[in-house]
């Protein structure tokens, strides 16, 4: 994470200015979206027991 923030990939300014909202989907191996998940703001995730416990 630290070598990523400082290698200028990751600019904390521009959280500001854009925003960046994540977008999160479960795929089957046949290609499927079984669940999109659009985050609100930047830590707005899939919790991570959702994650885990989907069964393709």
């Amino acid at each position: 994470m630290i070598e990523m923030m400082g290698s200028g990939f990751f600019n904390l300014k521009s959280i500001k200015t854009k925003p960046i909202l994540p977008a999160e989907f479960l795929i089957d191996e046949n290609q499927h979206i079984h669940r999109a998940h659009y985050g609100k703001d930047f830590s707005d995730h899939l919790p991570i027991a959702e994650i885990l416990s989907w069964e393709k």
